[in-house]
């Protein structure tokens, strides 16, 4: 499975986006900010605000435009917002764009195009990324299948403790694919996914434990 885009609901302390019914508001005036959007999402409360006009150079204003439009479900805007940020070089924008690409969000589905910003994120250290990258040369999509460079980009992001990457890494070990199989380091991996909350980490650490391993 892929990592999607999910940004903190207000239950998590993020007061911007309610789940119910909002009106979109659009700021129509020139010298857009981050700021300009807290100050609008903190008068109007529920009310999604999107920046217009924002300077290429503002990509915490855009990519917050982004994250508006995204989850009030416009991704054509989502689209826009997060490739102006991620051309700014903003790792987070780079792996939304490569999840809108993949799942054919705002912009016609393009694997390659995935593959492209899932890179960018990656290589800028982004574990979401990397791991969605991972699973790109795992299931051949947008590029050759290659299991060895899916375990590499498992392996980066499993190393920060992203508990979906540790387990595919188990998985990669447990099955011999891109790498020698070693029934002992694919437990050690899904037992570190198992204590990062991913239960079948618990569920395949505790099948090889049953074996001895």
């Amino acid at each position: 499975a892929y990592y999607r885009i999910r940004y903190p609901s207000p239950a998590q302390g993020d007061a911007y986006f309610p789940s119910q019914m909002v009106f979109l508001v659009l700021l129509a005036f020139r010298g857009k900010t981050a700021m300009n959007l807290k100050l609008c999402l903190a008068s109007i409360g529920t009310a999604f605000c999107l920046l217009a006009g924002t300077p290429s150079s503002d990509w915490a204003g855009a990519f917050e435009s982004a994250r508006a439009a995204y989850d009030a479900k416009n991704y054509y805007e989502a689209a826009k917002w997060s490739k102006i940020a991620a051309e700014q070089g903003n790792a987070v924008a780079q792996f939304d764009l490569g999840v809108m690409y993949g799942k054919g969000q705002g912009v016609r589905q393009d694997y390659r195009e995935a593959v492209n910003w899932y890179r960018k994120a990656a290589q800028q250290g982004n574990a979401k990324a990397q791991y969605n990258l991972g699973v790109m040369y795992e299931q051949g999509q947008g590029v050759r299948q290659n299991y060895r460079e899916a375990v590499n980009w498992f392996r980066r992001a499993a190393e920060q403790g992203l508990a979906p990457a540790q387990f595919s890494l188990g998985v990669m070990y447990d099955q011999g694919r891109g790498v020698r199989k070693n029934k002992a380091v694919a437990k050690e991996w899904f037992g570190k996914a198992c204590d990062n909350g991913e239960q079948k980490g618990c569920d395949q650490y505790r099948r090889l434990n049953e074996k001895g391993f």
